[in-house]
Order: structure tokens, then C-alpha cells, then sequence
């Protein structure tokens, strides 16, 4: 073997961490060196599977039952879309789409609700606070400008509550309610989410001597990586690879590991709209003689 591209697909749950496995030994006589030639990937994401839950707490009776929680018993775990989300109004917004979505089907096993006489009643109200040179007005529930400087989304429904649990971090942890409580509103300022996944560390189990830094490590590439707006696949080629001494004599598997500047996995999104994993990675390899 002289020359050989090797495409490597992830299995579809887990996009930025994965080996794979050869049928056969793959012997390379004398030097070889291997480059990434391209790679195709989900969207990166700020809001994924781990972070896009939050909890609501149905309790029939007075406001103060609440006090008697069991979240145990009188809670519900709702999700959002995991996605790239730009600003903490979008997150908001699609946290009171999930409270509706809830209570629309009827609540807990789609009976809480049962006995009301609309179930399409809305239970939550949304309020957007914007800001011009003159004056400061509220906006009502519906499309909102480039002005914006805080949302506020209030449960409105008598028997229903934000549930945030004292450890553990939630989707409100990532909008920066970290402490824990029962509360029918969540006020929050319009801010751009924090994304460290921008760009991509590629690391192989081929190499070992790239340097990082004052480290060896087994990097083979950086790369810009895309964000989550929708469901395509996004593609990077690079045009200039470049090339590292293979540090094995044969091999029967590679390992693939894309972490983001702070040596953490990308959150890359993996399933589509109907939560079947559809997006493996794919990438290129380029094994040759050492030049």
C-alpha cells in the first residue's frame, strides 16, 4: 500500500467518540503518514440532550400545597429541540411551547386537565421588554425586535409551577437559574448563549506525536465546525492537509474523538425532528508513504 483514503462513519448516537472496528489487520510496511482530508457532521449544538430538560410541578389545591411537594410524585421532565439556540429569548420561547404542548394533551397521563372545559386555553403568557433611545415599552406575545433586552414567561395556571431541583443542572441552570425552588415565573435577560463548539479538535488513535501546546497528543486537525439551524448535514473539506507520522506498524481499529477548545466532546446533533439518530459523522482519512 502506497496510498489509501479511509472514510470512517460514526454509529449514529455517538457522533464525537467513536472507533471503528476492521475486519482484517491493516499492515503498513515502512513509514506512512495520515492527514484528515474532509469530514461531515450534524450541527453543533448549546442545547443538547443533556441540558434540554426542565421540570414542571402539578399540584391541585392552594398555592401554598406547593410547600408539600413531592417531586417525585408532582413533577414532569418536558424537553426542548436540542439545537443551536442564539439567544436565551429563543430558549424561552421554546420552553413555553413545551409547557403548552403539555397541557394541551392533557397534563400528566392526559388527564390532569380533563375536567377543564378548553383544554386549548393558553397557561402561560409571555411578555417582551425592549429598549429604544426614547423609551422602554412592553411588547405582547408575539414576533419581537432586535431591541429586546428581557423576556418574562409566566405560568398562569393556578395548579402548575416551575420545579428547579436544588443539584442537577437543567435548561434553566443554563439560562442561569441555579437555585432551586418552586415559581410561576421566569424572568430572563436577552443574552447569546455561551458555545465553546465552534470549532473542532480532531484527535486519532493513529498518531502520537502532535504537538499541543508544550504536549505530545494524538491531534490530527482543527476545523471549523457549523451550527445547528436545521437538519442538513454540514461539510468542511480541507484544501491543505497536513500530514502526521503514523505511530503503529498495522492496525485493526481507529479511534475518532472531536473535542472543542476546552478538551470537553462536541455536542454535535445527531437525530432529526422525530428523535431518530440520523446524522453519523463521516469523515476522510489519507494514509500515504511518509513524504
Amino acid at each position: 500500500m502506497i496510498s489509501e483514503y479511509i472514510t470512517l462513519v460514526s454509529p449514529p448516537d455517538s457522533p464525537s467518540d467513536f472507533s471503528t472496528q476492521f475486519d482484517t489487520t491493516i499492515p503498513l510496511d515502512g513509514g506512512f503518514e495520515v492527514g484528515l482530508i474532509d469530514i461531515f457532521h450534524g450541527g453543533v449544538c448549546n442545547v443538547c440532550s443533556k441540558n434540554n430538560h426542565f421540570f414542571i410541578s402539578s399540584f391541585k389545591g392552594s398555592p401554598s400545597s406547593f410547600k408539600n411537594l413531592n417531586p417525585s410524585k408532582n413533577t414532569d421532565r418536558l424537553t426542548i429541540p436540542t439545537g443551536y439556540y442564539k439567544n436565551t429569548i429563543l430558549v424561552v420561547e421554546a420552553i413555553q411551547k413545551a409547557i403548552d404542548t403539555f397541557t394541551k394533551s392533557g397534563g400528566r397521563g392526559g388527564s390532569w386537565f380533563k375536567d377543564e372545559a378548553d383544554l386549548n386555553q393558553p397557561r402561560t403568557q409571555i411578555t417582551y421588554t425592549s429598549k429604544t433611545k426614547s423609551d422602554r415599552r412592553l411588547i405582547p406575545i408575539g414576533p419581537y425586535d432586535g431591541e429586546v433586552v428581557s423576556v418574562k414567561l409566566n405560568i398562569t395556571h393556578k395548579d402548575l409551577r416551575f420545579y428547579q431541583p436544588k443539584y442537577g443542572r437543567t435548561l434553566l441552570s443554563l439560562l442561569g437559574k441555579n437555585e432551586g425552588g418552586v415559581f410561576s415565573e421566569l424572568h430572563i435577560g436577552n443574552t447569546e448563549l455561551e458555545s465553546h463548539d465552534e470549532i473542532g479538535l480532531i484527535y486519532t488513535s493513529l498518531i502520537q506525536s502532535s504537538r499541543l501546546n508544550n504536549k505530545n497528543t494524538n491531534l490530527l486537525a482543527v476545523v471549523p465546525l457549523g451550527k445547528s439551524f436545521g437538519s442538513n448535514y454540514i461539510h468542511y473539506s480541507v484544501i491543505n492537509p497536513t500530514y502526521y507520522p503514523v505511530a503503529v506498524t498495522s492496525f485493526e481499529q481507529i479511534r475518532i474523538q472531536i473535542k472543542n477548545v476546552l478538551q470537553n466532546p462536541v455536542h454535535i446533533k445527531h437525530v432529526g425532528a422525530t428523535d431518530r439518530a440520523l446524522y453519523p459523522t463521516i469523515l476522510t482519512l489519507h494514509l500515504r508513504k511518509r513524504q
